[in-house]
């Protein structure tokens, strides 16, 4: 919940610094603002949105950051975080 918290009030270096926590549940959903990539995309802050992206952050199918953002860097960084996602998924389905 810290690193969400992280992601809400955009202090880059804790979001950093919760890369390194093993434990750390980086998709983790909240009652009532998403994940810290739904609030970093609110927040339109593209450093943690990739940060997030670069370490595990996945783009949940039912409630997509891409509806808190208006920022066209945003929409692209995740637009192709989606379509990498989608690459894994074809190859481990033809292998």
């Amino acid at each position: 919940m810290l690193d969400t918290l992280a992601c809400y009030i955009q202090h880059i270096s804790c979001v950093k610094e919760f890369r390194s926590y093993t434990n750390l549940q980086i998709n983790k959903m909240t009652h009532f603002r998403g994940t810290g990539l739904h609030l970093a995309c609110e927040a339109e802050n593209p450093k943690i949105i990739s940060l997030l992206l670069e370490n595990g952050a996945m783009i949940p199918i039912n409630d997509t950051p891409f509806d808190k953002s208006h920022n066209d860097d945003i929409l692209k960084m995740l637009a192709v975080a989606v379509g990498a996602e989608e690459l894994k998924k074809a190859i481990i389905l033809f292998l």
